[in-house]
């Protein structure tokens, strides 16, 4: 009977500083998130400009590198690994050039057709950065027990590595309050539910759009290492009614390109 009872104030006081997603968002905004987005923003728009500029040939050397990974991955693997992880090697190519095309980091924009995978991005993120949160607070008590036999050895090297770890602690720090804060609006279990269903009718209604070209474009796909060129598509494509399909997806693909950058970035990052 005091075992019940015990369970029952327990579950009570669980239960009185459990916080709402509303409250948690609060602390999260408290605690900086929405002033570090504008951070997130102002870096990747210098990223992209910069990969613009300087780095014309980044996709191919992307792609050429995925490419190296998976044929030395592939002479340790099974042949039924191999055709799995080729399609997944495929479709990080394919991101990484989405990501060049809508000048968007994956992990931190909300994609209303795959809203599952930015959920997937966010907590990945999260955990890197925990993981990386962890380690600069290890390496910096290290620092701090060895302070006399380091800046005995080089005081601007001591300080140097202590501003390092700091900025280090800062930077994983303000990453997961914004992937938390960017989490709130997806713990509920009635909107995870909704945005599967969502992601199944977005799918189901690609699947419809190219259900007469599906087929030859994937077989060309599965032919070769590299992502296949707009002429090799074109290529597989043999009746009318292929082309008029193949036509309309392009075109519904860059109606949702050009509608993602009329939208105000403050509102795109981290989903509605």
């Amino acid at each position: 009977m005091s075992e019940e009872i015990t369970k029952i104030e327990n579950k009570t006081w669980r239960e009185k500083i459990k916080l709402s997603n509303r409250q948690k968002k609060k602390i999260y905004q408290m605690l900086g998130a929405e002033q570090f987005q504008k951070v997130v923003f102002f870096v990747e728009d210098v990223r992209y400009k910069m990969i613009d500029r300087f780095f014309p040939n980044i996709k191919k050397w992307y792609e050429a590198t995925c490419d190296k990974q998976y044929l030395e991955m592939q002479k340790r693997s099974k042949k039924k690994e191999n055709q799995k992880s080729l399609y997944d090697y495929q479709m990080t190519k394919l991101a990484f050039r989405k990501e060049l095309a809508y000048k968007q980091n994956r992990n931190y924009h909300y994609n209303p057709n795959y809203p599952m995978k930015f959920i997937e991005y966010l907590e990945k993120n999260k955990r890197i950065h925990q993981i990386s949160f962890l380690k600069n607070g290890i390496f910096l008590v290290l620092l701090g027990l060895s302070f006399s036999f380091l800046s005995a050895i080089s005081p601007i090297l001591f300080y140097c590595l202590v501003a390092i770890c700091t900025v280090g602690l800062i930077k994983d720090f303000a990453c997961i309050n914004l992937q938390n804060y960017n989490l709130c609006r997806f713990q509920e279990e009635k909107i995870r539910k909704r945005l599967n269903e969502l992601e199944a009718l977005k799918r189901q209604e690609s699947l419809e759009k190219l259900s007469k070209v599906i087929k030859p474009v994937s077989s060309v796909i599965e032919r070769q290492l590299e992502i296949p060129s707009v002429e090799q598509v074109i290529q597989q494509v043999e009746t009318e009614e292929q082309k008029q399909q193949l036509l309309s997806y392009a075109k519904w693909q860059l109606d949702n390109l050009k509608q993602i950058k009329e939208k105000p970035k403050q509102k795109r990052i981290g989903g509605i």
